[in-house]
């Protein structure tokens, strides 16, 4: 049998094992957790846990009763408290809007199609908005939606409710009418768990690359491509390297709490010294991916050479990856604004992708041949980059890059930072 083809069906016999809700800080994530222990072990890798405390839910009921006194399913945003509001509603055609409708909005609850986060949230707040409904797209069910970490430390929460696009057309008649909305979710501190395997070089050992994926997943669904298929790439790899010592050492790292703020990552990086990141020449993050069939991607957060040594890369290996320099939803961020590029790689593009973060994120709509692509390039990278006599990658981001790092954290997460880098020569 074909290497890849044995790594990506040994990934798939694991993605079928965590196929359960993996929230962080919850019952979920330990099992998970335990399972990539478990995996781990059989290898013979000894790993750490890096522990970190955030704010995570049990998750409630949602009720949304319209003007007529219908009941419409609606599923609490994570981290809020349980609430029992009615008002007036205010339609939205995009969270944006909220900037020019304050006046209207303020003890209103805002019926708005699209996400509801960070500085928008924050404008939100700012608006005295009483209560929110968030319209899922089409075709989707329910699409699951928290509040960020930052909000929920201040006691900031507004009573905040999702539903499917279908209820949100119906809601839609109500505008200007009262309607009421109730949840049951409750919040709570718990401690989550990042989980570290290292493969020492056997020549470079202070050249590190970094090879990661979050293990959790939104509160409703068995994420299963996002991002049970980035997880168990990363086992697939580690097996790999295991047989085939690297020259450079190899920091495996699986992430928690990505879907609650990349809490997990951020956490992490900041425990790391400058002479600890200055051993990081680049992170490799998987995020997304099993679709059967899709297209695959490779986002560079670094600079243009990246770009340049991917596209002679997927010339030489006959691969089919779409290679573009901006920044990534993901784990690599909190790297970033310590200077570390990253290359991220995903496949998306099928029903699993399209079911991101709702309830239809199952391990119905991944296979072994939907994991084989991303193992594939992602094996064949790693193995010209830890293997190189020099290391081919500038570690530099591209100045172009720089405001959209930091307007990421803003308007994603209502953060102000700082990037704590300089590109030289």
């Amino acid at each position: 049998m074909n290497p890849i083809t044995s790594l990506s069906k040994y990934s798939y016999k694991v993605l079928q094992a965590i196929n359960f809700v993996r929230l962080a800080g919850s019952e979920g994530e330990q099992k998970a957790r335990e399972i990539i222990l478990s995996e781990l072990k059989k290898l013979g890798v000894t790993p750490r846990l890096h522990k970190f405390q955030l704010w995570t839910f049990t998750l409630g009921d949602g009720l949304i009763i319209d003007s007529k006194e219908r009941k419409f399913k609606g599923i609490p945003f994570g981290n809020t408290q349980p609430f029992d509001i009615k008002g007036k509603l205010l339609y939205l055609d995009s969270p944006q809007d909220i900037e020019f409708q304050q006046a209207k909005a303020r003890n209103k609850i805002v019926l708005v199609y699209g996400g509801v986060r960070g500085k928008i949230y924050k404008n939100f707040l700012e608006a005295g908005v009483k209560g929110i409904i968030r319209v899922s797209p089409p075709g989707k069910g329910i699409t699951f939606s928290s509040i960020n970490q930052v909000f929920v430390e201040e006691n900031k929460i507004i009573p905040s409710i999702s539903c499917s696009y279908d209820t949100g057309m119906e809601l839609f008649v109500n505008t200007g009418k009262a309607v009421k909305i109730k949840g049951t979710t409750k919040t709570y501190k718990s401690e989550a768990y990042n989980i570290i395997a290292e493969i020492k070089g056997t020549e470079f050992k202070d050249e590190i690359i970094a090879i990661v994926a979050h293990y959790d997943s939104v509160g409703i669904s068995p994420g299963a491509s996002d991002n049970g298929g980035g997880s168990v790439t990363l086992l697939a790899l580690l097996r790999h390297f295991i047989k085939n010592p690297p020259l450079r050492t190899l920091r495996f790292i699986w992430f928690s709490g990505e879907e609650l703020g990349l809490v997990g990552s951020q956490a992490y990086v900041k425990t790391l010294k400058k002479n600890v990141l200055r051993k990081i020449l680049l992170v490799i993050n998987v995020d997304v991916s099993g679709d059967i069939l899709g297209m695959n991607r490779a986002i560079c957060l670094s600079d243009q050479d990246s770009k340049q040594y991917l596209d002679f890369f997927n010339k030489e290996t006959g691969s089919n990856f779409k290679i573009d320099v901006n920044i990534y939803s993901s784990d690599c961020m909190p790297f970033a604004l310590k200077g570390i590029p990253s290359i991220n790689l995903s496949r998306s593009g099928g029903k699993a992708s399209f079911f991101i973060h709702t309830h239809n994120d199952t391990i119905k709509f991944v296979s072994p041949s939907g994991l084989h692509p991303v193992i594939d390039y992602s094996l064949n990278l790693v193995t010209r980059l830890a293997n190189a006599k020099k290391f081919p990658l500038s570690r530099k981001i591209s100045p172009e890059l720089k405001n959209k790092i930091i307007e990421y954290f803003e308007n994603m997460q209502a953060k102000k930072v700082k990037l704590e880098w300089e590109n030289k020569g």
